[in-house]
């Protein structure tokens, strides 16, 4: 983690804003959208457009045909304006611990003296009680009502918008006509983040960077995802001013970022550890071009350089943080539609019959429950092992023992499998 203030406490006499923007739609019928913002407290312009859009669905309620949700994150990180007061929030939905929410949930909220989770500090607040919102919502979710999570944020570098996905059919299908980027594979090399939790649950979900922090323009193109999102989640009424409000927000968006690639896969994350004192070159954009050795920063062991040509995304350029920056590479659509097609027909099924690669049942030893996994035995091809396997979709990879364990998402939650 890379700190570089000391922790801001809560003074008691503060007043936070409430958490739930607002709830409007039938809670019996139809799919659900839950929306987050602010998850990280210096990113304020997603709860901004959060409340525009809940202006307008307050007013078309009776006539929507889903459930939508909309939730301010760190409440805590929102009133001191930083990103987080002393853990990351979107790092600490792990496994283990939404395990352990889940339980105490169960138990009217009671959790074990001890526990880690039952700490009275800031993020550890945050997140019992983001979570306690979030868990009706889960357990209400169903092949009938599917779930849909937003996540928005925004970045410290300049940027056109885009969208981030977990690797599943269904989730390609969400955020089909969204006109914006769309990555693939970030959230699968983010540890404990929300999307990854309710992801790997085989939920549908959206991460939207809508811009850097203090840019007004990042309100518009959050809300104008929202819309689209919403619009894809067959959640709105059929009247004409939110029909007017997809269209405008589909062209307004196909304006921003109409010259930037449709799809890319993310192919590295530089970490940062404490003492690393890492520091980005200044003027690096996300979605840039860089080339394999251009010097990206600086770290206490010197030039940190790019190991591959690839376009930059979400350079580090504030003082909290542990990613200092990840690399990407373009898709082209007509290589991504033949490797859709082979996991639709189930061609990807035969995998396990490739020398040194077989499926396990159970991934829970490595921190893979509920994922399709596949295992690679030592002096597995390469190609197989860096091309093949990610671009089916099992983008989550682990070493352990000598040999790789490669997860993909479920595509349902498995009480719906």
């Amino acid at each position: 983690m890379r700190v570089s203030d000391p922790p801001v406490p809560t003074p008691a006499h503060v007043v936070l804003e409430d958490r739930v923007i607002g709830r409007v739609g039938p809670l019996d019928r139809g799919p659900i959208v839950v929306a987050v913002a602010g998850i990280h407290g210096n990113e304020p312009a997603g709860v901004r457009a959060l409340e525009r859009v809940h202006r307008h669905l307050q007013t078309v309620q009776s006539d929507l045909q889903g459930e939508v949700v909309c939730l301010r994150g760190n409440l805590r990180g929102l009133w001191a304006k930083r990103r987080f007061l002393e853990r990351d929030l979107n790092r600490m939905w792990t496994e283990e611990r939404v395990r352990r929410l889940e339980e105490a949930h169960d138990r009217g909220g009671t959790l074990p003296a001890g526990d880690e989770l039952a700490r009275d500090r800031a993020e550890w607040k945050e997140l019992r009680e983001l979570h306690a919102e979030l868990a009706p919502y889960l357990r209400r979710a169903s092949r009938e009502r599917p779930l849909h999570l937003l996540d928005l944020h925004t970045a410290s570098a300049a940027s056109v918008p885009f969208g981030l996905i977990g690797d599943t059919l269904r989730n390609r299908g969400f955020v089909r006509g969204l006109a914006i980027p769309i990555l693939l594979g970030l959230e699968e090399r983010l540890e404990g983040s929300l999307l990854e939790a309710i992801g790997g649950r085989g939920h549908l979900t959206l991460g939207v960077e809508g811009g850097q922090h203090d840019d007004p323009a990042a309100i518009d193109c959050i809300e104008s995802a929202v819309w689209v999102a919403l619009e894809n989640a067959n959640v709105l009424d059929s009247g004409e001013e939110s029909r007017r409000k997809v269209a405008r927000s589909r062209r307004y968006l196909t304006t921003i970022a109409h010259d930037q690639p449709g799809l890319l896969e993310v192919r590295y994350r530089h970490g940062l550890r404490s003492g690393d004192g890492f520091a980005m070159h200044p003027g690096y954009t996300n979605f840039a071009r860089v080339e394999r050795g251009q010097p990206l920063g600086r770290d206490v062991r010197g030039e940190v350089n790019s190991p591959q040509d690839a376009r930059i995304l979400l350079p580090l350029y504030q003082g909290l943080g542990d990613d200092g920056f990840f690399l990407g590479r373009p898709i082209s659509w007509h290589q991504d539609a033949l490797l859709l097609l082979a996991r639709r027909i189930g061609l990807d099924r035969f995998l396990g019959l490739w020398p040194g690669l077989h499926r396990v049942r159970d991934g829970r030893a490595v921190g893979f429950a509920d994922h399709e996994v596949l295992v690679a035995e030592p002096g597995v091809d390469s190609f197989l092992r860096d091309e093949l396997l990610p671009s089916l979709g099992y983008r989550r990879a682990r070493r352990q023992d000598g040999r790789w364990w490669f997860a993909r998402r479920p595509e349902w939650p498995r009480e719906d499998r």
